[in-house]
């Protein structure tokens, strides 16, 4: 293991490097022969006999992909939630009138899910916002 630094040199190339912010949405864990030795899962190896499965486990969570989305598209007046996993290509929001009561209604229509090519322009985020007008 080694601590890099910008412009320290590429190990591969001798190119500097350049740091970059990251997210962790998955991960990969080895787990080597721990569990299928405990459940005695093996293979027929070559020369004939009886070996462990060397096990790995890996998974992208949904939480950590939503908390990335939030993270990556939003500003001071809330999220702004890219067209590709959008809930809604739009919200309805009817604001309290004279009688005081308000209203929410999702806008019924969900995004279409046809190939790049087929799908007219689209933006690639959008944000709605509500004020109330004047009475």
């Amino acid at each position: 293991m080694h601590d890099v630094k910008e412009g320290d040199a590429c190990p591969r190339c001798g190119s500097p490097l350049t740091l970059r912010r990251g997210v962790e949405v998955g991960n990969i864990f080895k787990l080597g022969t721990y569990y299928s030795s405990k459940m005695e899962a093996t293979y027929l190896a070559a020369d004939g006999s009886r070996k462990p499965f060397i096990m790995g486990s890996y998974g992208i969570g949904v939480g950590r992909c939503l908390q990335t989305i939030i993270e990556t598209h939003h500003d001071d007046k809330g999220i702004s939630w890219p067209i590709s996993v959008a809930p809604f290509q739009a919200h309805v929001v009817a604001l309290a009138g004279r009688d005081q009561r308000s209203t929410t209604m999702p806008y019924a229509r969900r995004p279409r899910r046809s190939s790049p090519s087929s799908r007219s322009p689209v933006p690639r985020s959008f944000t709605t916002t509500a004020t109330r007008a004047p009475a």
